[in-house]
C-alpha cells in the first residue's frame, strides 16, 4: 500500500491524492490490478491506501456522482494560479479579459464560454475542477471497468455451462424462467432481447 500511492496514475498531496492519466499504465491494465491489490488488502483485514483525497473516495465509491475538489486540490502550480485568478476576479471586464487570456486552457476542458455576469465565474472554476479530476482521467476508471466487466462475464459464462451440464441442480429452462418469466422461447421471439447490464453506482452506508 505505500508503495501504490507513489506510483505515477496518483498524484496531490500526499493525504489527499487524486487519480491521474498515464497511457503506459492504461495500456498494461496497471490501474485494474491496483485496484484489486486493495481490495484484496481491505478483504483480508489489510490496510488501504490511506492516501485519497475524501473527494476522490466519495466518487471512487459512487457516493457522489460528481468530485467536488476545491482550487488547492490542483497539483499543477500554473492551472491552480489561473483558477484562483478567475475566482477572484471582481469585476466582469476583469472576468472576461482572463477568459479570453486563458482560452486555450478553457478550450481545451469545454469550458470556454460567453460570459454575462460576475457570477460565471464560479461555473468556470467549477467546471474546469470537474473536467481535470473526472473527465481527464476518464479512460484510466474505464480501464478497471472494462477488466471487471470481462471478468463478471467469464463467471456468467462459467454459470451456464454448470446448469447445461445438469451440475447445478437447475436447468436452462429454470433460467430463463428467473429472468423472463417464461418457460420457453416464444416463436416471435423476445423483444426486447435479454440483456446483462453493470451496475456502476455502489451503495455505501
Amino acid at each position: 500500500m505505500d508503495a501504490i500511492k507513489n506510483r505515477r496514475f496518483f498524484e496531490g498531496r500526499e493525504d489527499g491524492k487524486y487519480l491521474s492519466f498515464d497511457s503506459k499504465a492504461a495500456d498494461g491494465d496497471e490501474y485494474f490490478h491496483v485496484g484489486r491489490m486493495v481490495a484484496m488488502s481491505i478483504v483480508h483485514g489489510g490496510p488501504g491506501p490511506r492516501c485519497f483525497s475524501e473527494n476522490f473516495y466519495h466518487y471512487l465509491v459512487g457516493k457522489v456522482k460528481t468530485i467536488e475538489a476545491p482550487i488547492a486540490d490542483v497539483p499543477d502550480p500554473d492551472l491552480r494560479n489561473v483558477l484562483l485568478e478567475i475566482k477572484n476576479a471582481t469585476t466582469l471586464e476583469e472576468l472576461l479579459e482572463l477568459n479570453d487570456k486563458h482560452a486555450s486552457m478553457l478550450q481545451t476542458a469545454g469550458c470556454y464560454r460567453c460570459l454575462r455576469t460576475l457570477e460565471d465565474k464560479e461555473q468556470v472554476v467549477n467546471d474546469y475542477i470537474q473536467w481535470y479530476f473526472t473527465y481527464r482521467n476518464h479512460v484510466s476508471f474505464q480501464s478497471s471497468n472494462r477488466q471487471e466487466e470481462e471478468r463478471v462475464l467469464g463467471y456468467w459464462l462459467d454459470y451456464l455451462i454448470a446448469v447445461k451440464e445438469e451440475a447445478s441442480g437447475l436447468s436452462l429452462q429454470d433460467v430463463l424462467m428467473f429472468a423472463t418469466g417464461l418457460k420457453e422461447i416464444p416463436a416471435a421471439k423476445l423483444t426486447p432481447q435479454p440483456q446483462l447490464t453493470f451496475q456502476k453506482k455502489l451503495k455505501v452506508s
